[in-house]
C-alpha cells in the first residue's frame, strides 16, 4: 500500500476511534455492569492509571487475553533474571488474564488493564508509563497504540531477540 494512502486509512481509523470514544466509555461501564471488567480498575482501560511509575526503565508487555498472558510469562521472568533493575508492565484486557497473571508474576512486575485504542486513552497511558519499550504478544493491531508509541520514541516489536538486545 502506498505510504500516502495507508496514513490516509491511519487518519480515518482515527477520527472514527476518537468519535466513538464517549460510546466507549458507555461500553466499558456496561461490560462493569455486566461483571466483565475489573469493578474498580475499569477505568484503566481508559488510560488512567491506578499505580505510581517506578523510576529507572521500563518494559511494557501486552497480551491481550490469558493464552498469550500466559506465554509471556517465561519470557518476563528471563527478562527479570537478566536485568533485575527492570521493571515490567504488563498488560492484558481479560480479567481472567489478569487473575492468573498477577498470580505467576510478583516481583518487578506491575499489572494494569491495557486502554482501549482511542487516541485519548492510549495518549494518557503513554503519557504516563512512559515505557522504554513495548512487547506485543498478540496477533490484534492496535494502530493508535503502535503509532502513538512511535511518536513518543517508544521501542516497538514483537521479536524477543530485540528485547534482549536491549537488555
Amino acid at each position: 500500500m502506498a505510504r500516502g494512502k495507508g496514513e490516509l486509512i491511519y487518519k480515518i481509523y482515527r477520527a472514527f476511534s476518537y468519535g466513538l470514544s464517549p460510546m466507549i466509555n458507555l461500553h466499558l461501564r456496561w461490560r462493569k455492569f455486566r461483571g466483565l471488567e475489573h469493578p474498580k480498575r475499569w477505568t484503566e482501560r481508559l488510560g488512567r492509571p491506578s499505580l505510581p511509575r517506578p523510576a529507572g526503565p521500563l518494559v511494557w508487555f501486552h497480551a491481550v487475553s490469558l493464552g498469550e498472558g500466559m506465554a509471556a510469562i517465561p519470557v518476563i521472568k528471563c527478562c527479570l533474571t537478566r536485568r533485575p533493575d527492570v521493571t515490567v508492565l504488563m498488560t492484558s484486557t481479560t480479567l481472567s488474564a489478569f487473575e492468573a497473571i498477577k498470580k505467576e508474576l510478583t516481583a518487578n512486575v506491575i499489572y494494569q488493564f491495557a486502554p482501549v485504542d482511542a487516541p485519548a486513552a492510549v495518549e494518557a497511558f503513554l503519557g504516563y508509563w512512559m515505557p522504554n519499550a513495548i512487547i506485543l504478544i498478540e496477533s490484534e493491531l492496535w494502530p493508535n497504540l503502535i503509532i502513538g508509541a512511535a511518536k513518543n520514541g517508544v521501542s516497538t516489536s514483537s521479536y524477543i531477540r530485540y528485547l534482549f538486545d536491549w537488555i
